[in-house]
């Protein structure tokens, strides 16, 4: 599994070079998965300000996924951040039907196509259930762990969903080789102004390994934010200093009670400063939501 894991995100970083240099022709830049196209215009971007700003949103999938997801992207796309990044469930999966997960996956990447800015998924147990689910993710999706920069500020995407998780959905133990490469690579981006952290599964809510063998390792770094969905619901807490936050209401399903609304989170970088903002769906509209036309003839 380990082996899976750092290859993986080897992949990634040799497709990022490879395309910043220019070497791969139209065919092979079409066939790239959501996350490769991400990262690679990422890289192409160059970005080197401190100032810029983000969403994250989670769990978009579910009934009605068009329609919510959709207008999710045509709000962020309105704010105009530098990418997005989605925590995990974008499919109900759970099928053995090859064809059929490939539908959903077909449906779901039409919609974030209509995305200006670069879009990334990190797996949810829904995406990545058994070896054929995560063989096709990363076929179409990407890696299922990975880290980049932008600005003054490190990104480091997890997966919660490991094959030993699979036996139980509600498990979120993060295994001794992702744990490894994740201390080599804050170790290695100890300067970053800011590291922010995403996973699917709220490590330090849900059981899991997080809070005993990983969260001390965090404290001992710039790490600004933690970000999880499936819960299907905003919720914020703070562990030894560091904001965590639930942002799982990117889609349809949504639980009820407090924090049970569809929304997305859109984070300012400025300097030193990060500002966090929930954003409820349908509250971001485009300049023309009212015109002179509209006023003066009532249409």
């Amino acid at each position: 599994m380990s082996r899976i894991r750092l290859n993986t995100l080897l992949t990634v970083c040799i497709w990022v070079a490879v395309v910043a240099m220019g070497l791969v022709g139209e065919s092979a830049a079409q066939a790239a998965s959501l996350g490769e196209e991400a990262l690679a215009r990422i890289q192409q971007d160059g970005f080197t300000g401190d100032r810029f700003t983000f969403c994250v949103l989670g769990d978009s999938h579910g009934k009605g996924m068009a329609e919510v997801l959709s207008q999710n992207v045509k709000e962020m796309n309105l704010l105009d951040p530098a990418f997005i990044i989605e925590v995990g469930d974008a499919l109900m999966g759970y099928t053995s039907d090859a064809r059929a997960v490939h539908k959903e996956w077909d449906e779901f990447l039409a919609i974030v196509a209509t995305s200006r800015v670069p879009y990334m998924l990190i797996p949810g147990n829904h995406d990545t259930w058994d070896w054929q689910s995560q063989a096709i993710f990363k076929e179409r999706v990407g890696p299922v762990a990975f880290s980049f920069d932008y600005g003054n500020s490190h990104f480091i995407c997890l997966t919660t969903d490991e094959p030993a998780n699979w036996i139980d959905y509600r498990l979120a133990y993060l295994g001794q080789a992702q744990i490894c490469w994740l201390k080599e690579d804050l170790a290695a981006h100890s300067d970053a102004t800011h590291i922010f952290i995403f996973v699917h599964k709220p490590t330090w809510v849900d059981k899991s390994n997080w809070l005993a063998e990983i969260h001390p390792l965090l404290t001992q770094y710039p790490v600004k934010a933690l970000f999880a969905g499936h819960h299907h619901i905003y919720r914020k807490d703070v562990v030894d200093g560091i904001p965590c936050f639930i942002t799982s209401g990117g889609g349809p399903s949504v639980n009820p009670g407090p924090g049970g609304f569809h929304h997305f989170m859109h984070i300012s970088v400025k300097g030193d400063q990060v500002r966090f903002a929930v954003v409820k769906t349908g509250s971001v509209v485009s300049e023309d939501v009212v015109t002179g036309k509209v006023i003066e003839t009532g249409q």
